[in-house]
């Protein structure tokens, strides 16, 4: 244990870490209870915004590399009439052949590539989804146990501790399962969020009696006319 305390300035205290750890988690959890949607929604708007640009990127070097791997079959095809027909020789026809298999399975490996990468960022979507699953096994977390670790945590990363106006500072992340780092509202902002969708509930509310209103008022017998 002592190597471990005198090795860096990245050490914490297990039952300081543990007590950190167990009140982000509640964070996150009372987070999630109350503002699903819109934690989903900010994950996935990052998540696309993100690499919007670069999927869009890839999908089109993928479409590309497709087109190109048709062009080289009809190609292929071309310069193999020819060859029967006596009209390219042997020799040529060896080469041009050779060097149009070896760019269709550089294509090839390219695109399931890029292929795979698109998906993956698909799967991050799916990923949010599977944490909202996790989360709704729990009403509540009152101690930090092996179970719930595995459950939220992924990996917990330690920083060096810091000076800091006078005062000594370390930064903790959290690495939450399938989504990483969460970036979670403080409780003031919780509390702000939470008016805000009131008043929204609330222009909801007067908007649909004032449309039960209208549905209510007395058919006029001149309608039918």
């Amino acid at each position: 244990t002592s190597r471990t305390q005198n090795c860096t300035q990245h050490y914490i205290r297990e039952d300081a870490l543990n007590q950190l750890v167990l009140k982000q988690l509640q964070h996150f959890l009372s987070y999630l209870q109350q503002f699903e949607r819109v934690f989903i929604r900010r994950q996935i708007d990052t998540t696309l915004a993100e690499r919007r640009y670069e999927l869009s990127a890839k999908q089109k070097q993928i479409e590309k590399d497709e087109k190109r791997m048709d062009e080289l079959d009809r190609l292929f095809r071309k310069i193999y009439e020819d060859n029967v027909n006596g009209k390219l020789n042997d020799e040529r026809f060896c080469k041009l052949s050779d060097g149009y298999e070896a760019e269709q399975e550089q294509l090839k490996q390219e695109i399931e590539s890029l292929t795979a990468e698109v998906s993956e960022a698909d799967m991050e979507t799916t990923n949010v989804s599977k944490l909202i699953a996790v989360t709704k096994k729990y009403t509540r977390i009152d101690e930090l146990t092996p179970e719930i670790l595995n459950a939220f945590v992924d990996k917990i990363v330690i920083h060096e501790r810091e000076k800091k106006d006078g005062k000594r500072t370390q930064q903790i992340d959290i690495y939450y399962s399938y989504v990483g780092i969460v970036d979670i509202p403080t409780d003031e902002e919780m509390r702000e969020m939470l008016k805000e969708e009131l008043s929204d509930a609330k222009k909801r509310i007067e908007e649909l009696e004032q449309e039960l209103k209208i549905l209510l008022l007395p058919k006029d017998p001149n309608d039918d006319k």
